[in-house]
């Protein structure tokens, strides 16, 4: 198993808060516990016609590491008896041979530690020779697998019954071979991450989701040039989430997943089928409860095997509660592996694009890093195809592969094309000072109390509610004072350079000249003498109702949005349209006098 720790199997049922790694069952568990990932029992395997065979030598298991293999408990590590290896690297055959022929449907294959690369799978074709050479190769067919992170995935053909499966290990010079779990089971289950959209929460400096598709770890952030993390730490009250989505719904029944995290919900997406999930509503999610079958952890890594109930739908999401160790900023998840029920029905074929040569590449050269996306359009500028998004790309030459088809997958015709690229540095919050510092520290030259208008800091009436940069300048404002100063001017440092009383409420600019909101006006700031000059009064029409909720300068002109409710049930007349002498009951006279104040 990896992480360096002991592997367990595990019999425990997914509380509906969500499941916990590292938690053990107290009642035994049983095959049919399993679903769809029930693995063949012990008994039909035969003992002494199963082992390994490395460098000319057999070396059978026997019964207590068959059980733990296949899954049934105790922990596994079925090595070769001399390690497998030369100088030159090695080939250790691993085969489990069965009494009479079994209908194996799927495998779910673990190597050891340090292993995991140069794997290989077969079964025995009907008619060959029992228990099964590996040397001669015409006896098994080659079965198809998708390797996740350190494990192997497999599935067989529709109706195969064999007698035998084999694990066939080839490792380079001082290289090692080993096995920790062989799940044999009757269904074809399938592994359809490889064939899934990944959609992930986003986070600064965070990596690709889609490499989780590709057996890669996602981590969703990382520190800056200065080591610092600007994100919240992920927890219950905030949570992470992750998603795997498909063109069409299909029948999961279990999933695989791992990484820095100790709390996690699963849950299947039930909004309509041409919706997106990343974008969902909470109620278009349901939470899925499951069987842990197989579990292990590290102190920084947990890894858990869920098998559920059926359940069709075309998304899955992961909801990450608590980190491991708790508290953390960064999360990674290394596995998402999601499992359908495929039957009868041909095995679905992974898209291969990473593992081939596309027949168009467009090749381009950023001059700095950043946020980038990439679109193909046609000679007449109609966008075809939307390579890539709000990626992370790094600065120099770079070649995206092209298959040459649209968005909906149909091949383009011949003809002109061309292709359009952006790239800017990722919009983010950094820390420069706080809004009320200390004074002596980044305004040496400045009193803390009010003397001048470079000392003091901002109003003492209430908080700032409004920031604006104007070429070398950081404004800062308040809705008004009572004492200090509600509209200052500070430099990139923090340094207070000067102040006054008058208040603001919003502040926006063009990058040259700075405007703010009061009340129904709007104003331009004169940096010749420092005072605000009124631009345009707004008032209400019968048009333009609501509340001013945005503001915007460029190139001369400025940009107004009102919003408001729809009025339903504003008044069709107001007082001034009242003729009161015609109004029934007449009203009385007013009668007044030295002690009538109305």
């Amino acid at each position: 198993m990896t992480m360096g720790s002991k592997a367990s199997v595990l019999a425990l049922l997914v509380a509906a808060a969500g499941l916990t790694a590292g938690e053990s069952a107290r009642t035994p568990h049983t095959a049919g516990s399993f679903g769809a990932f029930a693995a063949i029992p012990e008994d039909r395997v035969d003992i002494e016609a199963s082992g390994v065979l490395a460098n000319g030598t057999f070396a059978a298991m026997d019964l207590r590491t068959v059980k733990a293999l296949l899954g049934a408990g105790g922990e596994a590590v079925l090595k070769p008896p001399d390690g497998g290896s030369n100088r030159h690297g090695g080939t250790v055959h691993y085969r489990i041979a069965f009494r009479e022929p079994v209908e194996v449907g799927s495998m779910f294959v673990r190597p050891l530690n340090g292993c995991a690369d140069g794997w290989s799978f077969f079964c025995l074709a009907q008619g060959a020779e029992f228990p099964g050479n590996p040397a001669q190769t015409n006896d098994w067919i080659a079965i198809s697998s998708v390797r996740m992170s350190d494990a192997y995935d497999c599935v067989l053909q529709a109706g195969v019954k064999t007698r035998a499966v084999l694990c066939v290990h080839r490792f380079g010079a001082a290289g090692k071979s080993g096995l920790s779990r062989w799940r044999i089971v009757a269904a074809r289950v399938q592994n359809l991450t490889p064939l899934a959209v990944a959609q992930a929460e986003e986070f600064p400096r965070g990596t690709d989701p889609a490499v989780v598709t590709r057996g890669g770890e996602w981590v969703n952030t990382a520190p800056d040039d200065e080591g610092r993390i600007g994100t919240r730490p992920i927890s219950s009250v905030a949570p992470l989430w992750f998603i795997l989505s498909w063109p069409e719904p299909r029948e999961f029944v279990g999933v695989r997943v791992k990484g820095s995290f100790s709390q996690y919900r699963l849950h299947a997406w039930t909004g309509p089928e041409d919706g997106n999930p990343a974008v969902s509503q909470p109620d278009q999610w349901r939470r899925l409860s499951g069987t842990v079958i197989e579990s292990c952890e590290s102190d920084r890594e947990s890894e858990q095997f869920v098998a559920f109930p059926g359940t069709k739908t075309k998304a899955l999401r992961l909801s990450v509660l608590e980190t491991k160790p708790p508290n953390r900023q960064i999360v990674s998840i290394s596995q998402f592996s999601a499992f359908a029920d495929i039957g009868h029905a041909p095995a679905a074929v992974a898209n291969t694009q990473e593992a081939s040569f596309p027949p168009f590449q467009v090749a381009y050269t950023l001059g700095t890093g950043g946020v980038a996306a990439l679109v193909i359009e046609d000679a007449a500028g109609r966008r075809i195809r939307n390579m890539f998004a709000q990626i992370e790309k790094t600065a120099g030459w770079h070649a995206e592969p092209w298959d040459l088809r649209d968005e909906d997958g149909n091949l383009v015709p011949p003809g002109q094309y061309r292709w359009r690229a952006i790239c800017a540095p990722r919009l983010e919050l950094i820390y420069q000072f706080t809004a009320y510092p200390n004074v002596e520290q980044h305004s040496p030259a400045s009193t803390p109390w009010n003397r001048g208008p470079s000392d003091g800091w901002l109003a003492n009436h209430g908080n700032q509610c409004a920031v604006c940069v104007v070429k070398d300048r950081v404004c800062i404002g308040a809705g008004g004072t009572e004492g200090g100063h509600a509209f200052i001017e500070t430099d990139f440092n923090g340094a207070k350079l000067w102040g006054t009383h008058d208040g603001v409420n919003h502040l926006f600019s063009d990058g040259t000249m700075l405007f703010c909101q009061s009340g129904d006006r709007i104003r331009r700031w004169e940096t010749a003498d420092r005072t605000w000059r009124d631009v345009l009064a707004l008032k209400p029409t019968l048009t333009r109702k609501g509340e001013l909720v945005g503001r915007a300068a460029k190139d001369g002109q400025i940009w107004l949005a009102w919003w408001g409710e729809v009025p339903y049930l504003e008044n069709a007349a107001d007082v001034s349209d009242v003729d009161g002498d015609r109004c029934l009951p007449p009203t009385r006279e007013i009668v007044r006098g030295a002690g009538d104040y109305g």
